[in-house]
């Protein structure tokens, strides 16, 4: 997997498909035969590629319909994501 910037030099190197006004807004993801995810579905598709449980997990959520189910809580989550993250700082 690959991560890139999302200015719109980058995006559009990735994949002319994507909207760079969209990237810049909400996690994108492009699988390997191309296709372009955005937002819990995006997340779902990164999670897929975990395998186990989660795997398995991402692998039902990254369809559309499953998708537009978890999106309201991905866009609640991103939005607070600066208050969550004390959750997921390392101990020192």
């Amino acid at each position: 997997m690959d991560f890139h910037p999302n200015d719109r030099d980058s995006v559009h190197a990735v994949s002319p498909d994507i909207d760079p006004t969209k990237a810049a807004r909400t996690i994108v993801a492009v699988d390997g035969n191309g296709v372009v995810f955005y937002g819990a579905q995006a997340i779902s598709l990164i999670i897929s590629c975990t395998g186990g449980f989660s795997g398995f997990l991402g692998r039902i959520f990254k369809k559309r319909f499953a998708s537009m189910l978890l999106e309201p809580f991905y866009r609640l989550f991103a939005k607070h994501r600066g208050r969550i993250a004390f959750l997921f700082r390392e101990a020192s």
